[in-house]
């Protein structure tokens, strides 16, 4: 489980310069491929 706590934009709309929702993606894509591998 993952909690995104700055998307990019704050709760206003400004930009914030950082964006964790790249980062989870990319955790989540190793996670789901390592599932995918030893539910074999």
């Amino acid at each position: 489980m993952a909690i995104a706590e700055d998307i990019g934009y704050d709760a206003t709309g400004r930009n914030t310069n950082n964006n964790e929702l790249t980062e989870i993606g990319i955790e989540l894509a190793k996670f789901i491929t390592h599932i995918n591998k030893t539910e074999k």
